[in-house]
């Protein structure tokens, strides 16, 4: 009988320990799911608030720090995750140390985020290339009696110029510069698909077809807008001029490829 007890006994502690477990179970699952709702209202993110969650709240983000020069105060602090856009400057030059002048490039991007991630943005990108045939590509080897065909054409260092219209998609985030240890300095990569004219100056024909672009940048933030940094991309391009009388597409057709070292500056808003 007094087993029997014992017995019950146990088993209702047992019971009302897996009540309360449960309980507190679902309690927390509330509390996280509240916050994944909460954490969309970012204006509202405090440093406190961030170091006691910084896996939400800091996770890829910073707050910014600004010292009054004339007080040695600092003032409000900038939390980058309300960043909403970038615009940026950037000039390329080629990743041969020697000659790094064989290929250059003018280069404007505009970025914004994509509010449903918020770490993803989306980027148009505007560049003028300018370089010598041997930097984009190697001479082509004629398979054809075509004599007008492109691969029987010498281009040698010839300048070749080029306008890419490209859309793209992309990441900010943290990962190397993550052992840096600073509230400043981040990461992205990108990847665009482009719209090429392009102008050889050695048979004076114009061209146009389609590329990609794929860059990878280290950013650092001098103030709560402005930033510089550097990147590097790799850039495919394939192109194709009118026909004349019944050539062959791979008779009038260059694929390019390079890839460059960027020098940029740009402001966040």
């Amino acid at each position: 009988m007094i087993k029997t007890f014992i017995i019950l006994i146990l088993l209702v502690q047992s019971a009302k320990s897996n009540a309360q477990s449960k309980k507190s179970t679902n309690a927390r699952t509330k509390v996280d799911r509240d916050l994944l709702f909460e954490q969309e209202d970012f204006k509202r993110v405090n440093p406190r608030r961030a170091q006691n969650i910084p896996e939400v709240y800091l996770h890829n983000e910073s707050f910014l720090k600004e010292e009054e020069s004339s007080t040695g105060l600092y003032s409000d602090l900038y939390y980058t995750k309300l960043d909403s856009g970038r615009l940026s400057f950037a000039y390329h030059i080629s990743h041969d140390y020697e000659e790094f002048s064989k290929l250059q490039i003018i280069d404007f991007q505009f970025m914004k985020k994509v509010n449903s991630y918020k770490d993803q943005w989306w980027g148009l990108q505007v560049k003028q290339v300018t370089a010598k045939y041997t930097a984009l590509a190697d001479e082509l080897t004629s398979t054809t009696g075509n004599t007008d065909a492109d691969a029987n054409t010498r281009r040698f260092d010839n300048q070749q110029s080029m306008t890419i219209f490209g859309f793209g998609y992309g990441y900010r985030f943290k990962a190397l510069t993550a052992m840096i240890n600073s509230d400043r300095v981040f990461e992205s990569v990108m990847a665009y698909a482009n719209y090429i004219t392009h102008f050889d100056s050695t048979n004076s024909k114009n061209y146009n077809g389609f590329g990609l672009t794929t860059e990878y940048g280290i950013q650092k933030r001098m103030s709560e807008g402005f930033f510089s940094g550097i990147k590097i991309g790799y850039n495919i391009a394939s192109l194709v001029r009118p026909a004349t009388s019944d050539e062959n597409k791979s008779d009038r057709s260059l694929i390019f490829k390079w890839t460059s070292l960027g020098f940029e500056f740009g402001y966040y808003f």
